[in-house]
């Protein structure tokens, strides 16, 4: 068997090619480093990354007008508005290689602590993301 006999390692690709934005606090470091991180992942570009200040943020969470939010929100045609938790597993379902764990996120077993740790990441961020 030579080298060319060699298949490069397949990444599973997202079940859904349905775009999700993404709405994030803008002036919290590990919420802008987070973001970056699934950009660089993202090579099917699904994900839209807006600050959660923006106006498409309000128009697209049926907001009044931009407002801080206290959690990562996603939006997208198929799932509408989800938050915190559940938006980083919108996020991840959408990335090769990585919708296994949105999966694992969502699995009732795991979400409610998934959920927690999330609530308290999502209090301290601006400690964690200096």
């Amino acid at each position: 068997m030579s080298c060319c006999d060699l298949e490069a390692p397949r990444v599973r690709l997202p079940e859904t090619r349905e775009p999700l934005w993404l709405f994030y606090d803008a002036q919290c470091g590990m919420c802008t480093r987070s973001v970056a991180w699934a950009q660089s992942q993202d090579r099917l570009g699904l994900i839209l990354p807006h600050p959660s200040l923006s106006l498409v943020a309000a128009e697209k969470l049926g907001l009044p007008e931009p407002r801080p939010l206290g959690a990562l929100h996603a939006w997208s045609e198929q799932r509408g508005v989800t938050r915190g938790i559940d938006a980083v597993a919108s996020m991840l379902m959408r990335l090769p290689g990585w919708h296994w764990a949105g999966r694992l996120l969502r699995f009732p077993l795991v979400h409610p602590f998934a959920r927690l740790g999330y609530g308290f990441v999502a209090a301290n961020r601006h400690r964690f993301g200096a």
